[in-house]
């Protein structure tokens, strides 16, 4: 297995590790909106628009560099 493969395993159990461990309900006011959600669907959502924001980030420079 290539190093990059090993890291991104490590890292996917780490957050794996986090998300698990963090199961109880949290509630945000934003302005007027009260939002209660369970802290994992939290994590997973910003886990997500992380990866996103890098990979559309990366691919931006890759296409800038052509």
């Amino acid at each position: 297995m290539k190093p990059k493969g090993i890291f991104l395993l490590v890292l996917a159990l780490l957050v794996f590790v986090v998300i698990i461990q963090n199961a109880g309900v949290a509630s945000f006011n934003i302005l007027f909106w009260h939002l209660s959600m369970s802290r994992i669907i939290w994590l997973l959502l910003f886990v997500a628009v992380g990866f996103a924001a890098g990979y559309i980030l990366c691919s931006l420079r890759h296409r800038a560099g052509r």
